[in-house]
């Protein structure tokens, strides 16, 4: 359809999904331990704790990076799974839930069993656990081959979840790269690889170790709007251009 939507473009605008702020808000939350807010993110390392008991895991300090959606390629776990490889003995912990091709449920397990202290999986989706997920987890990784617009990353920004996503779709345009703006927040890579996947994650990580760079970051992605209220507006603005 790409030459399709590209022969249109003229015609055609493109509206972002919302997240209910209701719902998805660590101030609101009762699925998680302790409400935080970007104000005081303090209550965020009660969530971290919990999520470790949770995954039978040790807590040494090193960020835990997350995943949480359908495990297929659309999605990026092929070089979601290698980059984790790599990373796993000290670069980070990591948590993966959900569902989807059994090549890839196969694989999660399997690098669960040769990482008993450092990775967890699910392979099932728990809405509630997901809460939990988002809120105790330092880095969110969303390396798609394709996302027409993808809420995982705007649930993560609300949770002060760093995203670390690949530059394609809707997560190209809801997550500013920090080390290009000062309003940055997250990390992109744009080649669909594992090995550029695996450049921005230590990016971020690098970050998760630098105190201010860190609180920066995560500052600007919990005050991003993704609510429906900005989509709201964008709706009647298309409509009353049409309109006109």
């Amino acid at each position: 359809m790409h030459g399709v939507f590209n022969s249109l473009r003229g015609k055609l605008s493109g509206i972002l999904n919302g997240i209910d702020y209701d719902i998805w808000s660590p101030e609101k939350d009762g699925l998680i331990p302790k409400s935080y807010s970007a104000d005081d993110i303090s209550g965020k390392s009660e969530s971290r704790k919990k999520l470790l008991d949770t995954c039978g895991c040790s807590d040494d300090g090193l960020p835990i990076v997350a995943f949480v959606g359908r495990l297929v390629q659309q999605k990026g776990v092929d070089i979601l799974l290698t980059a984790l490889e790599w990373m796993l003995p000290e670069k980070c912990r990591a948590v993966v839930i959900g569902s989807g091709q059994q090549q890839y449920e196969d694989w999660a397990k399997q690098l669960r069993e040769r990482n008993q202290d450092r990775f967890w999986c699910l392979t099932d989706f728990d809405e509630d656990l997901s809460h939990l997920v988002y809120a105790g987890s330092d880095i969110l990784a969303m390396p798609s081959l394709f996302e027409p617009c993808g809420l995982s990353q705007m649930i993560a920004m609300a949770y002060g979840t760093v995203p670390v996503v690949r530059c394609t779709g809707g997560l190209a345009d809801t997550v500013i790269d920090f080390d290009s703006s000062e309003d940055g927040t997250g990390y992109l890579f744009s080649d669909y690889s594992t090995d550029e996947f695996h450049k921005a994650a230590l990016r971020a990580i690098d970050a998760y170790n630098d105190k201010s760079r860190c609180g920066a970051v995560v500052k600007n992605a919990m005050n991003a709007d993704f609510s429906w209220n900005a989509a709201t507006k964008a709706y009647i603005s298309l409509y009353n251009d049409l309109r006109n």
